[in-house]
């Protein structure tokens, strides 16, 4: 369990139709941080954005299955990220990767008491 204290945040940016070994990208990193029991992370899904040099793209209720950015995100002990991060570098082909030094004010997973 992650405790109040100096913590580490990876930010992983990525199109959420890249793939990796069949799966999409984001999937495939949140697979790893379940699996290597990470505290836990997130997925945020952006409404437009672009990349490098690359055309804007934009949500469009027509067309729900485009490929818009997707920032995954974990909180977790610093030993903790930089275990993980070999193998993010394996999974993100294209994309962002960020590790950012945070301080964790709280930390109450559903269920605590």
């Amino acid at each position: 369990m992650l405790h109040p204290g100096p913590a580490r945040k990876l930010i992983v940016t990525v199109n959420e139709s890249d793939r990796f070994e069949g799966h999409s990208v984001y999937n495939a990193l949140l697979e790893l941080f379940r699996r290597e029991h990470l505290a836990g992370a997130t997925v945020f899904r952006a409404m437009a954005g672009f990349t490098g040099r690359g055309s804007i793209r934009t949500l469009d209720l027509l067309d729900l299955a485009s490929s818009l950015p997707v920032r995954i995100e974990v909180v977790d002990e610093p030993a903790a990220i930089e275990r993980v991060l070999p193998r993010v570098r394996e999974i993100v082909r294209h994309g962002l990767v960020e590790v950012v030094d945070t301080q964790v004010v709280l930390c109450a997973p559903p269920g605590d008491a």
